[in-house]
């Protein structure tokens, strides 16, 4: 379908290989002098893998599959040099699920490689096309991670984007432009400064970002950035307004319930 629709807009160079990421396999090839690559059926030789950087979005599972997303990261990381970066969106069971998903995570993601970062997304951040909510991975392939290694941990609830009839648009663009809070470049350049050399930088922002080592004590081995961003030392203010939003709900529940409990006896009555 792709190469039809290709050819009907008239690009007849759509250099599509028919298959799928388990299936097929990522060779080492040479261009004009240049290191490229081509799709083969076996796997290359250990050490000739040559893919050096990642960025992917995998599928999301349906409800009730066993197609575990992060297979295709592991898939991923099969094709890719020792050292090479990978980064990909899961969904959040994926770094605290206490099944399936905890053995990938400790007996292939931290025991082959070495986990940079794990960042929260927002959580409409696919809104309207997918519902769950994601955090992104950055990964070093093929050295394991060492237990003292810190990694940056962030969480963005705000991106600059608005929810505008059923989607989300950058506010900046609407018409007229909004106000919108994004944390993204709050974290970009120490996250980058991490990722080059990750024992060199040091960030504890509270609610939004933090470089500390993984806790292996964990049962769970959970890798999710709010189980490590600090929160932050309510106000006077935040408290008064924190009481006086519970006072309000309270005062509103207790007025609906006394009513529904009058109609109720009323109609016991009749």
């Amino acid at each position: 379908m792709a190469i039809v629709n290709m050819i009907f807009r008239g690009d007849g160079k759509h250099n599509i290989t028919e298959g799928n990421c388990f299936s097929t396999c990522i060779g080492p090839r040479a261009i004009n002098g240049h290191a490229s690559a081509r799709f083969i059926k076996a796997p290359t030789p250990e050490g000739t893998e040559p893919v050096t950087r990642v960025l992917m979005n995998p599928p999301f599972a349906l409800k009730g599959s066993d197609e575990h997303e992060y297979r295709f990261v592991s898939r991923a990381l099969s094709q890719m040099a020792d050292g090479a970066i990978l980064f990909s969106l899961l969904p959040l069971d994926a770094f605290f699920g206490s099944r399936d998903e905890k053995v990938w995570r400790r007996d292939e993601l931290l025991r082959d490689h070495t986990l940079l970062s794990v960042i929260t997304m927002p959580d409409e951040l696919f809104y309207p096309a997918a519902q769950k909510q994601v955090a992104g991975i950055i990964v070093k392939k093929g050295m394991p991670h060492p237990k003292a290694q810190p990694v940056f941990w962030a969480r963005i609830e705000r991106d600059g984007h608005l929810k505008v009839k059923s989607k989300r648009l950058p506010a900046s663009e609407l018409r007229p432009p909004r106000k919108e809070l994004d944390q993204i470049p709050l974290v970009l350049s120490s996250l980058r400064s991490f990722v080059a050399a990750p024992g060199s930088v040091s960030v504890n922002v509270p609610k939004l970002c933090k470089t500390a080592p993984i806790e292996f004590d964990d049962p769970l081995l959970e890798l999710l950035p709010e189980a490590y961003l600090e929160t932050e030392t309510p106000s006077p203010a935040d408290l008064s307004t924190a009481v006086d939003s519970m006072v309000r709900e309270t005062a509103a529940f207790l007025v609906r319930f006394g009513k529904e409990s009058k109609v109720g006896a009323l109609d016991e009555t009749d």
